[in-house]
């Protein structure tokens, strides 16, 4: 969790509407660790999410607290808000009285494990898988068996107002705009390739059809006069003529 997450939580925010509301240490005093929910704790701290303004979110809150100490010394950091980065791999409504709550297993992007109580997500929309940064106050350590019946500690939290991030790779709008240059392209390389042969063909001669006549396409000749003598000047006449 660094200030990368502050500035893409704040990017993708509505208008601020204002911090979450202080909560002292003190309000959860009665939070039992290594336990299930709820305690008495519990109770305090959602109705103390409820009570946040819509997509309330606090501009320099503490972000660098290791998940160690909050695991070695849950009381006293009890209350402090965080914010919370990584993807649900698991979620859960809880049902009454709580039925605007789920329970979502966040894996962090140190690829650790937290276990966040999200008020106001009972809408049917959490999606496994979604990476997602909200705000939450640290409530306890819980201890739970994991999928292979180990129990393992995970530091417990309580917030409101997550925000899904994008899904990482490409996003649409870069798609559509990679899409959009490379028809560009396709086009602009037809468009060369149309006025190379157009310039190559500008660039030899026009072919001209020659007209031969064959001796089967030839007008057959007249018949000779029937006279000698007119006979022999006609035949002459035809010689002349092929000579020249």
């Amino acid at each position: 969790m660094t200030w990368v997450s502050l500035v893409i939580l704040l990017f993708f925010s509505p208008p601020w509407p204002g911090p979450p509301p202080w909560m002292e240490s003190s309000a959860l005093a009665g939070a039992e660790d290594d336990s299930d929910i709820p305690d008495e704790s519990f109770f305090v701290l959602v109705d103390h999410v409820r009570s946040w303004p819509e997509g309330a979110r606090t501009p320099g809150v503490r972000l660098e607290v290791a998940r160690e100490d909050l695991l070695k010394d849950p009381a006293s950091h009890r209350g402090l808000l965080l914010v919370i980065e990584g993807r649900i791999e698991q979620h859960r409504d809880l049902g009454p009285p709580f039925e605007d709550v789920q329970e979502w297993f966040v894996r962090d992007m140190a690829g650790d494990p937290w276990i966040v109580y999200v008020v106001g997500e009972g809408n049917g929309t959490t999606r496994d898988g979604q990476g997602v940064i909200l705000e939450a106050h640290f409530y306890k350590r819980m201890l739970l068996e994991d999928r292979s019946g180990i129990q393992r500690a995970y530091p417990a939290l309580a917030g409101a107002f997550p925000i899904v991030l994008p899904v990482e790779g490409t996003s649409p709008v870069a798609g559509g705009v990679a899409g959009l240059w490379a028809i560009l392209a396709i086009l602009a390389g037809a468009l060369l390739l149309v006025m190379l042969l157009a310039r190559r063909a500008a660039g030899q001669p026009a072919s001209r059809r020659a007209i031969v006549h064959s001796e089967d396409s030839l007008p057959p000749d007249p018949p000779l006069p029937g006279e000698a003598d007119e006979a022999l000047r006609e035949l002459k006449r035809r010689g002349h003529d092929e000579s020249t």
